[in-house]
C-alpha cells in the first residue's frame, strides 16, 4: 500500500505563519511504526523541510533507513490530490527531477497546523493579559519571565503559549506553578508602593490614561451621585508604577505616589541652585 502524508497544511502561510512544532515528529514516529509492522508499504512524505530537532533527529534518520521517501515542495507548487474513479491521487513537483509527479495513494494523511482557541480573546480580556499576533497568549518576557504575564499573579503553560511537545508543556507547566506558589506561600502579599493615584477633582474622566496602561489598571466609571460624570480609577493591585498614564494625562490629575509633581518640582529646583559644592579628595595615601 502507498501513503501519502502531507506537512504544513493550512499552516506555515500568510493566515497562519507559525510552525506547530509536533507535526513533523508526529509523521516520522507514525512512519516508522507502520514500517517496523509492515515494510512493504510505501510512504512518501510531502514537506516545506522536516523540523525534528533535537533528539527527535535520530527518528528522522531511522525513518529514512527503512525506506520513507521525503519530497519537499514549495508554496507556489502545493501538492494537488485528486480523486480517479476510486482511487487517490497526489500531484507534486519534485525538485530534483525538476518536474510534476503523480503518487497513487490508498491513503493520504494531512497534517494540520495546531491553532490558538477561539475563546482566547474573551480570556485575554478577563484576565487583563495580553495576546501576541498569532492569537497565543503572550508572556512578560521570554527569557527572564517566561510564565509570568506583566498582569501579577497569572501564569500561563501549554499550547495557550505556544504549539509544543507534551514534555516541553510540562515543564512549563512545572515552572508556572513554581511561579505561583511564590505568592500563596506567603500570608501576605505585598503590592507596589509607587503606584499612580487620581485626583478625582480635577479628573474629567477624558479616557486617554486608560489605553496606555500597559497592565490594565486603569478604568474609566461613572461617578456614583452623578451617573453622567466620569472618572478614572486606578486597580492598586494592578498598578505596576511604571508612570505612562501620568505622562499622558493632559488635566494633571494622574499623580504618582512618592513622585507628586511638588516633589519632582522640588528636586529641579535644588538641582538647579547657584550654590557651589565643594567636593573634598583624598590623594594615595591620605585619609578622608
Amino acid at each position: 500500500k502507498n501513503i501519502v502524508m502531507i506537512q504544513c497544511v493550512g499552516s506555515r502561510n500568510e493566515k497562519h505563519p507559525w510552525c506547530s512544532r509536533i507535526c513533523c515528529t508526529a509523521a516520522v514516529k507514525n512512519a516508522r511504526k507502520i514500517l517496523e509492522q509492515k515494510p512493504e508499504t510505501q510512504i512518501f512524505i510531502l514537506n516545506k523541510d522536516i523540523r525534528t530537532y533535537g533528539f527527535r533527529e535520530k527518528w528522522y534518520n531511522e525513518v529514512r533507513e527503512l525506506g520513507a521517501i521525503f519530497l519537499r515542495y514549495s508554496d507556489d507548487k502545493k501538492p494537488e490530490v485528486h480523486k480517479k474513479g476510486e482511487k487517490l491521487f497526489v500531484k507534486t513537483y519534485d525538485e530534483i527531477l525538476g518536474d510534476w509527479i503523480e503518487i497513487p495513494a490508498d491513503m493520504v494523511v494531512l497534517s494540520t497546523g495546531i491553532v490558538p482557541d477561539e475563546a482566547n480573546d474573551e480570556l485575554a480580556k478577563k484576565f487583563k493579559v495580553p495576546l501576541n499576533e498569532d492569537g497565543f497568549f503572550l508572556e512578560a518576557h521570554v527569557k527572564l519571565r517566561p510564565v509570568d504575564f506583566a498582569t501579577e499573579g497569572v501564569f500561563l503553560a501549554g499550547l495557550a503559549h505556544s504549539p509544543k511537545f507534551i514534555d516541553e508543556t510540562i515543564v512549563q507547566a512545572k515552572a508556572a506553578a513554581a511561579r505561583a506558589q511564590t505568592i500563596i506561600s506567603k500570608p501576605q502579599y505585598r503590592a507596589e508602593p509607587t503606584i499612580a493615584a487620581v485626583n478625582e477633582d480635577i479628573c474629567d474622566g477624558c479616557g486617554i490614561c486608560e489605553p496606555v496602561c500597559e497592565y490594565s489598571a486603569i478604568e474609566i466609571v461613572a461617578e456614583e451621585n452623578e451617573p453622567e460624570k466620569k472618572k478614572a480609577v486606578v486597580n492598586e493591585a494592578l498598578c505596576k508604577g511604571c508612570g505612562a498614564c501620568i505622562a499622558a494625562c493632559p488635566s494633571g490629575a494622574m499623580e504618582q505616589k512618592g513622585f507628586t509633581s511638588e516633589q519632582i518640582y522640588a528636586m529641579i529646583e535644588a538641582a538647579l541652585r547657584p550654590e557651589k559644592y565643594e567636593m573634598q579628595t583624598a590623594g594615595a595615601g591620605e585619609e578622608k
